[in-house]
């Protein structure tokens, strides 16, 4: 019998793949997407970044491809963005990995709705840098709010873009830092040509697929792409233990995987689908469903932006596309003006004017 299955192919599943591999369990990893070749991603000079308007858009709508969830969002404030294949969502974003604060486990003075969370900032602070280590994390040591992040490699270059925007910075009297970068610096001479999109797959942007993918193989875990998972089963003889899953796939339909431990790492819509469509004896509702709440909190990665126009040129679409700074100047909760939370600040390059 398999140790673990994994459901999942993206930044939580593979890590979590590669871990369990590395302490010696059988894992099979699945994903309902397949693996993306280099053949099948147009160079730039090609004109591949148009795809990000096709086969390789965030938007499943867009996409509208045999592996994606067919998720309407016309009712909704937020857009939902995510891929589905080996690399998950890290296959389309920006190359940044930034770490939450030790004031994000804890009640806050204004926010007594918080529950605290039963972690603490030590607790991830180990794989943190393992990631960074792993994704070769670039970026500039010092700073004083995030004093302990495992930099690689020097910080990406700022260009004028950057110059012009941390003299707005400094007028303002804010604090800002170089992004932490998940960059290839070996590919860095290349930035100052032209810009790397959000959908390049190559090894110049750390997604999951680059870094823990080969790694998971080298270990010897087994890949079911281009697979479903249908539900959870569980044990018949104890309703706290699940017994495996129920796949489909077109080449060899539907099957039953046993395992000793499952992994639920599909995301904010592919885990609440599982374990709504896991109803047995024990579960009437959908495991983990008693109280009618799976699939109610969808937590996304939220996030708004603005654009900037200036008479001088910046040449802001040279460069990776999410780095430049943040600003963390109002992440912290803050008494005398009664704000929960706050938010990091991210200033990133411009598009290419056909983007516009």
């Amino acid at each position: 019998m398999i140790d673990v299955v994994v459901i999942g192919a993206g930044p939580g599943g593979l890590s979590s793949s590669y871990g369990l591999a590395r302490k010696g369990y059988t894992v099979i990893c699945i994903d309902q997407g397949s693996a993306i070749s280099s053949s099948e991603v147009i160079c730039m000079k090609s004109g591949g970044e148009y795809q990000k308007f096709g086969s390789l858009s965030s938007s499943p709508l867009i996409r509208n491809d045999s592996f994606s969830y067919p998720v309407d969002c016309t009712q909704s404030p937020i857009d939902y963005h995510n891929f589905c294949g080996v690399g998950g969502s890290s296959l389309l974003f920006s190359g940044q990995y930034p770490r939450l604060h030790s004031s994000d486990f804890r009640n806050q003075a204004a926010g007594s709705w918080q529950r605290k969370w039963p972690i603490t900032l030590s607790t991830l602070a180990k794989f943190y840098c393992q990631n960074e280590l792993y994704s070769g994390l670039a970026g500039l040591p010092g700073d004083p709010f995030n004093p302990d992040v495992c930099i690689v490699r020097p910080t990406v270059p700022f260009g004028v873009m950057g110059q012009k925007l941390i003299e707005g910075f400094n007028n303002l009297n804010w604090s800002w830092w170089p992004a932490y970068a998940a960059l290839d610096i070996n590919q860095r001479s290349r930035y100052s040509l032209s810009r790397p999109t959000n959908i390049d797959i190559s090894d110049s942007k750390a997604s999951a697929r680059a870094t823990y993918y080969r790694r998971c193989l080298d270990l010897g875990v087994k890949f079911l792409l281009q697979t479903s998972v249908l539900e959870v089963i569980i044990d018949p003889l104890d309703s706290m233990k699940a017994k495996g899953v129920l796949i489909t796939s077109q080449s060899a339909g539907s099957q039953l995987i046993e395992a000793k431990a499952i992994v639920l790492a599909a995301g904010g819509i592919g885990t609440p689908r599982i374990l709504l469509n896991s109803v047995s004896n024990s579960w009437k509702h959908g495991i983990g469903n008693n109280y009618d709440l799976v699939g109610r909190g969808l937590m996304l990665h939220p996030w708004g932006y603005v654009d900037g126009l200036y008479k001088q040129r910046l040449d802001s679409m040279l460069g990776p596309q999410g780095c430049c700074l943040i600003s963390q100047e109002h992440y912290q909760y803050d008494p005398a003006k009664s704000i929960v939370g706050g938010f990091t600040l991210q200033a990133v390059r411009g598009p290419w004017p056909y983007e516009g």
